[in-house]
């Protein structure tokens, strides 16, 4: 057996912020990490989310001398957190479309509560999934994904429908019946408050799928998306999220991070106005 040499590749990118000079090191961590992730999150999505993004460690917590001037050169003592890369990347110059996205990124996500959490979701969804080893983080892992694809809807949509007279009034009438009914006892009554908040939830499920089937017509999406986007959010109802989850496997994780992904593609296509075929 012939073994080939071991190859070790390493590159290196600095980022920075600076904080109040009267916050403690450990929360200057908390801030820049917020920071730094947000800037990682737009530079995945902008890049193209197929693709694993970088991620940040903080390498040192260092007072900015009184008087330097931005862009003057500060000795740092390193001292790293740890935060690790499961997946490689490859690191090239931006192109000139990743620049104009992320700028627009930043842009919207500033402007856009819907689209900051749309953002912050996604960062999320992949963090859970860089780091998930066991079959319980397989259903974390769907679940995060499934709410990209809620808040993609949301984002397109932000009014939530109520539900009409028609739905309520027999879902109500029984209740109040059952309420007023003396011969039950207060744990049967209970059991139908029970029984008439899951109906209620059922419905609004109802509702929301039809939402999401409503945002994918909208978007124009192809079959595929269109199928695979509604087996995430069925999966996500039947199976996932639950006190004691139906295994969720390996390649319904990878097929709901591929849906998510392409429905961000899709929808800030949408969003920008230049809609194109899915590939």
């Amino acid at each position: 057996m012939v073994l080939e040499p071991e190859v070790r590749f390493r590159a290196q990118h600095a980022i920075s912020t600076y904080v109040p000079a009267n916050t403690e090191d450990a929360q200057a961590r908390r801030i820049a990490q917020a920071r730094f992730d947000r800037v990682v999150n737009l530079l995945g999505l902008a890049q193209g989310p197929l693709n694993p993004p970088p991620l940040v460690q903080i390498v040192a917590v260092t007072p900015v001398p009184r008087g330097t001037k931005v862009g003057e050169p500060i000795d740092i003592q390193p001292n790293p957190t740890v935060r690790v890369n499961f997946h490689g990347f490859v690191i090239n110059p931006m192109s000139d479309v990743s620049e104009s996205r992320f700028v627009e990124l930043d842009r919207l996500e500033r402007s856009e509560p819907h689209v900051a959490t749309l953002v912050r979701l996604w960062g999320i969804a992949e963090q859970a999934n860089r780091t998930r080893f066991k079959e319980a983080d397989n259903d974390s892992c769907l679940v995060n994904y499934c709410r990209v694809i809620e808040q993609v809807v949301i984002t397109m949509n932000p009014k939530m429908p109520e539900l009409s007279a028609e739905q309520l009034e027999p879902v109500v009438s029984k209740l109040a019946l059952g309420l007023q009914d003396s011969r039950k006892t207060l744990s049967q009554r209970a059991r139908g408050i029970e029984r008439a908040t899951r109906t209620l939830q059922e419905l609004r499920f109802q509702g929301n799928r039809r939402r999401l089937i409503k945002s994918l017509g909208t978007l124009d999406a192809a079959r595929d998306l269109r199928e695979g986007a509604l087996l995430v959010w069925d999966l996500r109802s039947s199976r996932a999220g639950h006190p004691s989850p139906v295994s969720i496997t390996e390649a319904q994780v990878v097929a709901a991070r591929w849906t998510a992904c392409l429905l961000l593609m899709r929808f800030f296509d949408w969003r920008w106005g230049y809609l194109r075929s899915d590939r």
